[in-house]
């Protein structure tokens, strides 16, 4: 039974009308289906209504300031002005701005990764590798393209993408939190072949990244589910127009194992019997960790390392009401003006049992300070409790 075709890979320009033909099909009880043939007119490109240019600008800056610079070894981001890229991975077709279901968005327009590196950036794609991933695979191509391509440029972009929405979390599968076997096979392939490899993620929720260590990916940008004006904000990141500031919302294991919930939480013989919306059954995690659920378990029980150049923090001795001033002095080493975040936490644990109790924490929300190259930057925050 034929409950849908993807036509996606097929259907790659805006406005113009294809046929599709259908052959071949059987249905449960084994009857053939007679051959159709469905003509298909795709609609218009949406245009940017000068209208709604200032809500439109709020969620450029969001999806700039969102995404996330998770390695560069060797400074190799950004690209800079009229970089040459080989572009792999069904990310680059199949990119994502929101999620389905519920947290779905019907925005006016949106720029996806291909349009937004077109249309936004000075950079020059591979025509040949996009014309061939503009069909959403994750194929390696035949030697002799990979050789050419190599010959016009030694760098590389991977996008891989994820979708979600309720009722369909993160599974320990391949396809979820692991890579299916082509993304792995394309990920090796592509960074044997080229000197720099760059790795764009496109998921809503943390990915096994073991691949980045594994065959020596230099570069990897986490740019969630960035919104209508993603694509754009993503090349102007390659580029080096805008430096990403982003920080993870969630901690990044290296294992499904590693994280303490993973033994309760529900995983289902395959893929196939997953407890979809429609069923009756409710399932509840539990979450032996406690209080120490997210962050805190990492922060706690594994090794981590923080180190900031300047900080001072006063505290007066009565608990009564706690005022600090904390100085942050934040240095930009690199040759581009950009964005760090400041986050200030506080707690007082029992020396023995290592206990932290709701009370004694304290986190301060994010500041952000701009930063020009070679000067630091100065932020006093007050904080009281």
């Amino acid at each position: 039974m034929v409950t849908g075709i993807c036509v996606q890979p097929y259907l790659t320009e805006y406005e113009k009308e294809y046929m599709l033909h259908i052959e071949g099909v059987e249905d449960v009880d084994g009857n053939v289906m007679k051959p159709m043939e469905f003509k298909i007119h795709t609609l218009p490109k949406s245009q940017i209504d000068p209208e709604h240019q200032e809500r439109d600008e709020v969620t450029l800056e969001v999806a700039r300031e969102g995404i996330v610079l998770l390695k560069n070894e060797g400074n190799i981001l950004p690209l800079g002005e009229n970089a040459k890229i080989n572009v792999f991975g069904s990310g680059f077709a199949k990119f994502r701005v929101g999620c389905s279901g519920a947290g779905r968005i019907n925005p006016r327009y949106m720029i996806r990764l291909f349009d937004g590196i077109e249309k936004y950036s000075s950079i020059q794609m591979n025509e040949e590798l996009k014309t061939i991933y503009r069909t959403a695979t994750d194929n390696i191509p035949e030697e002799d393209i990979l050789t050419r391509a190599k010959k016009w440029s030694e760098t590389a972009v991977i996008a891989i993408t994820r979708g979600t929405s309720e009722n369909f979390d993160n599974l320990a599968v391949k396809g979820e939190f692991y890579l299916t076997d082509e993304e792995d096979n394309l990920l090796r392939q592509v960074s044997e072949t080229f000197e720099n490899t760059v790795l764009l993620i496109n998921s809503g929720y943390p990915m096994d990244v073991r691949c980045v260590e594994k065959y020596g990916i230099k570069a990897v940008l986490w740019t969630g589910l960035c919104g209508m004006n993603g694509g754009r904000a993503v090349a102007e990141i390659l580029e080096g127009t805008v430096n990403p500031s982003g920080k993870l919302p969630d901690t990044w294991s290296l294992t499904w194992e590693e994280i303490p919930s993973s033994a309760n939480f529900y995983q289902p013989e395959s893929v196939e019997t997953r407890i979809n919306g429609g069923c009756e059954k409710y399932i509840n995690t539990v979450y032996e960790e406690g209080l120490y659920v997210g962050y805190r378990y990492f922060d706690t029980f594994s090794k981590f390392a923080c180190e900031y150049k300047s900080s001072k923090c006063e505290t007066p001795e009565t608990l009564d009401t706690i005022v600090a001033e904390v100085e942050a002095i934040v240095t930009n080493t690199g040759k581009h003006t950009g964005k760090e975040v400041i986050r200030y936490n506080s707690n007082e644990r029992e020396a023995k049992r290592g206990f932290q109790s709701r009370s004694q924490l304290m986190i301060a929300r994010p500041w952000k300070i701009w930063t020009a190259p070679c000067r630091p930057g100065l932020m006093n925050i007050f904080i009281s409790m």
